[in-house]
């Protein structure tokens, strides 16, 4: 059994409230969540476990004209731990900067250099973590531009950051040490969107790279078509990963995630929808070939639930059918 109880507190200002198109401004939360959870599945571990988590972050931008300047601190620290806890970097990151970034307006599209959160498509290969208490940051540059009418491209050169410290003791004692870029590997992609591809629908072709130095050498090639048609909607991306791991193994993996729903009319506009999520394993860890999906950098909560302490399942070795009803208010 899980259980989950959350509180958030949101804030924005800007530097003169007299004034609402002040360059300067400023937006901020904190959230703190409390876990609990019983007969973990997880192998060596018994009882229960449980957890009180809390973060809190602070983004400011100043706006010069062509240049935009960004910097946003993030705290998370975790209480009610122990040696059997399951605890990692994700929720324990204490005083760290985020991001820290300039972005320039440029003929097209913009230019963005520093370090940022990334967020492209649907999210499924690189997001910002929302749910998780530490979500991924990167350092890089970035790019987004307009092609033609309807057509963007998004593309980025990075190195994703390290969160510091890494060891238990570190982490149960809410240790700080400043995260840092590992420039040992290189995450980068080219993104390709068009709006529109046929009368409410979205179509979206990609390519993601994954380069370690002595490790692995991760190719991701991908394509998706989503959209509404009147109370219908649904998504389909179908995913294909090659290239070389770190031990010399051939890649060959794939990734399917299917998702179609029916909005009705009514005051709490309930929608009914069924899922397919497909995701590639290694049968066979002797032959030369490595057929587990990896999904670098994304999110895995809309389709298989939560990421805190509980999180028992990932978008590898997997084929999930489900259906879901939703209202809102």
């Amino acid at each position: 059994m899980l259980f989950l109880l959350t509180a958030t507190a949101l804030g924005a200002a800007q530097s003169d409230n007299a004034e609402p198109a002040s360059r300067f401004t400023f937006e901020g939360s904190t959230r703190v969540r409390y876990e609990t959870m019983s007969a973990p599945y997880r192998a060596g571990r018994e009882g229960s476990d449980q957890q009180v988590s809390w973060r809190t972050r602070a983004l400011g931008e100043y706006d010069a004209g062509r240049l935009d300047f960004g910097v946003e601190l993030f705290d998370s620290r975790a209480w009610l731990t122990d040696e059997g806890s399951v605890l990692a970097s994700t929720a324990i990151n204490t005083l760290e900067i985020l991001q820290a970034y300039v972005r320039a307006d440029i003929d097209g599209g913009e230019l963005k250099a520093g370090r940022f959160v990334l967020n492209v498509g649907s999210r499924r290969l690189v997001g910002e973590n929302s749910f998780r208490n530490f979500p991924n940051t990167f350092e890089g540059v970035r790019g987004a531009f307009t092609l033609a009418d309807g057509l963007k491209l998004d593309a980025f050169y990075t190195a994703p950051v390290e969160r510091q410290p890494g060891d238990r003791a570190s982490l149960l004692d809410n240790a700080h040490a400043f995260d840092e870029a590992d420039w040992d590997t290189r995450f980068w992609a080219a993104h390709l969107t068009r709006a529109d591809l046929a009368p409410g629908v979205d179509g979206e072709v990609y390519v993601y790279g994954l380069n370690e130095d002595g490790g692995d050498e991760l190719y991701t090639l991908g394509a998706r078509v989503s959209g509404e048609r009147g109370p219908a909607d649904f998504d389909l991306e179908a995913i294909w990963q090659t290239g070389e791991t770190g031990a010399g193994d051939d890649v060959a993996a794939a990734f399917v995630y299917a998702d179609a729903g029916y909005s009705f009319e009514g005051s709490w506009s309930p929608r009914l929808s069924a899922q397919l999520v497909y995701a590639s394993g290694d049968a066979d860890p002797l032959d030369a070939e490595d057929n587990r999906f990896d999904r670098l950098y994304g999110l895995r909560r809309g389709a298989l639930g939560q990421t805190g302490i509980f999180g028992p399942l990932d978008f590898e070795n997997i084929i999930a059918l489900g259906a879901r009803a939703e209202v809102s208010r």
